[in-house]
């Protein structure tokens, strides 16, 4: 249940999320169901991993139909662009961290 805390805080809010917030979200959520029906090293209840099965039909189901608009493609490209902005940033206060402690 923990992979649905941060979601549910988001959609909860008074203010709603914009799709730029809420993809990354569903992508998160997907990545967990995928590793709860698939890995095996856990000892999960076979009901788990049909539910979570489950939970990715219906998340596929929503998917696809974002191919139908394109406001979600327009999302889902900010989204991608946002996220390597972010790794941009991390890498470039990174390399400035390393080359004072260098100087």
């Amino acid at each position: 249940m923990k992979i649905f805390n941060a979601p549910t805080k988001l959609f909860s809010k008074a203010e709603v999320p914009l799709i730029v917030e809420a993809l990354p979200m569903l992508d998160a959520i997907e990545e967990a169901l995928v590793h709860i029906r698939d890995d095996e090293e856990e000892d999960l209840p076979n009901i788990i991993r049909v539910a979570a099965h489950a939970a990715l039909l219906l998340l596929d189901k929503y998917f696809s139909l974002t191919d139908e608009c394109e406001v979600y493609r327009i999302a889902i490209g900010i989204s991608n662009y946002i996220f390597m902005l972010k790794i941009l940033n991390l890498y470039y206060s990174n390399v400035s961290t390393y080359e004072a402690q260098v100087v």
